[in-house]
């Protein structure tokens, strides 16, 4: 997995987390 797919996998978690 690129470096660039985790970033984006990890920030979108982390939106979810807060938002949830």
């Amino acid at each position: 997995m690129r470096s660039e797919s985790a970033g984006f996998l990890t920030s979108t978690s982390v939106k979810l987390l807060k938002e949830g």
